[in-house]
């Protein structure tokens, strides 16, 4: 983003134009810094403000089944055993898939995890197979917070459960 000197007024402006994802062009100019530093500094912050806009954007329309097609594929490429990519397949499909379909990743609340806890225990799960469950799903979140560079797992902030 450019600095510029208005002649006029004797002080800096910072003017830059960008498009934000899924949305029209929109340009942006700040006027009245004494020092071209002070323009600097704040175009710095700007510039950051913009990326970090951009990807809650992006990572805020994350949809569990697409980041669990990316975790399953990458359980594929790399060196995970069969028995343990056809395992983590089954509990998906058949414990997580069912109570958070069509949810956000970014959109699960703790609460929710623990009402999904409950809604194992009622199926008559036993404790070591919830944890097994919880722990496949942990890895989902653990999966999109090292690819996406997000910090948020509500999981490891509910715990496994303790009857």
């Amino acid at each position: 983003m450019p600095v510029y000197k208005d002649k006029q007024r004797g002080t800096w402006y910072i003017s830059t134009s960008y498009t934000p994802k899924k949305g029209f062009y929109k340009k942006k100019t700040v006027r009245g810094f004494k020092k071209k530093s002070d323009a600097l500094n704040y175009e710095r912050v700007i510039m950051i403000q913009l990326k970090q806009k951009a990807k809650y954007n992006f990572v805020l329309g994350l949809k569990l089944e697409d980041v669990w097609k990316e975790y399953s594929d990458y359980m594929r490429l790399t060196e995970w055993k069969d028995s343990t990519y056809n395992a983590n397949s089954c509990i998906y499909k058949k414990h997580i898939k069912p109570y958070f379909l069509g949810r956000d990743l970014l959109q699960i609340q703790k609460k929710e995890i623990t009402e999904w806890h409950t809604a194992l225990v009622k199926k008559g799960l036993s404790k070591p197979s919830i944890n097994v469950i919880h722990t496949a799903f942990s890895g989902i979140y653990t999966y999109a917070n090292d690819i996406y560079d997000i910090d948020y797992h509500p999981l490891s902030k509910v715990g496994y459960k303790k009857f």
